[in-house]
């Protein structure tokens, strides 16, 4: 009960923030993060060195702007409570117009890809917005803290959106799909050995969760990859072209690898273009093939 009253709390007071104090608030987090978790900011240096090539200097610098932008996401996942036509008209621009009528129009099933890259908890509330007509889902995978889990289930649910586990997902995503509806995932976290195929990622090899995968194929569906960038003051939406998996051949170990290798490379591309804007405090290479 307690919990459910603080949630509320949060999302009545999340009405009255702006991009700006998310940035100015999430900078402070990030800060925190930096100079609080010794283990995770060591880990990233590192990391950055090993997959980017960079000296220390370089890379605890890459490090520090990463940390500070994932507080900004943190942050901002409040924020989309506040879209509206004006937010949109003042913060959001795109040159991807194309694709997204494209998509807008199409009565094809969607597979939304994406990444923990930059505001990314916006970018649902984004595509909602210039695709208010697609009936939706979001595949989350929740904390085990029962109350992160609940605030993130009731933030992400105000977005006009469907929240399913990550477990046993098939047979309720299955159904909108077919009626041309949307999912979205996250492709780019580590995963089981059992649930995935391991493919390289920024130069070493890293388990890549196969679901999305399964999934497209059984809807016969279009596999969009979509990201949200942090330029200056403003939000850049990008919607790429996408891959059709009723054009793909071979036995479904070969479609599973093309399908897999496509959404792994569209992450690395843009994290290869903003490295500071990725989630580098994640272990993203702690699954091993052996």
């Amino acid at each position: 009960m307690l919990d459910e009253i603080f949630i509320q709390l949060l999302i009545n007071w999340s009405k009255s923030i702006n991009i700006y104090s998310c940035d100015r608030y999430g900078r402070i987090i990030g800060l925190l993060l930096w100079n609080l978790l010794k283990k995770r900011r060591e880990q990233t240096i590192f990391s950055i060195q090993k997959h980017l090539g960079l000296n220390f200097i370089q890379a605890k610098s890459l490090a520090k702007q990463s940390f500070i932008h994932t507080g900004m996401a943190y942050f901002e996942s409040f924020l989309v409570q506040n879209f509206d036509y004006k937010f949109m008209c003042d913060n959001i621009v795109t040159d991807d117009l194309d694709n997204i009528n494209l998509l807008k129009n199409s009565k094809r099933p969607a597979i939304i890809v994406t990444g923990h890259l930059g505001p990314w908890e916006m970018l649902l509330a984004l595509l909602k917005f210039y695709l208010p007509n697609k009936s939706t889902q979001v595949v989350v995978k929740f904390p085990k803290n029962k109350f992160m889990a609940k605030l993130i289930k009731r933030l992400r649910t105000e977005r006009n959106a469907e929240i399913v586990g990550h477990r046993l997902i098939t047979y309720k995503l299955l159904p909108n799909l077919r009626q041309g509806g949307m999912a979205a995932f996250l492709v780019d976290h580590n995963t089981l050995k059992k649930e995935a195929i391991f493919l390289p990622f920024l130069g070493e090899i890293a388990a890549v969760n196969i679901g999305p995968a399964l999934i497209a194929l059984r809807a016969k569906a279009l596999i969009w990859p979509a990201f949200v960038i942090r330029e200056g003051t403003k939000i850049r939406l990008f919607l790429e072209k996408p891959l059709d998996t009723k054009t793909l051949n071979g036995t479904l170990k070969d479609k599973i690898k093309v399908i897999t290798q496509f959404y792994t490379q569209a992450v690395e591309k843009k994290v290869l273009s903003y490295p500071e804007q990725w989630y580098w405090l994640h272990r993203r290479w702690k699954t091993r093939p052996n």
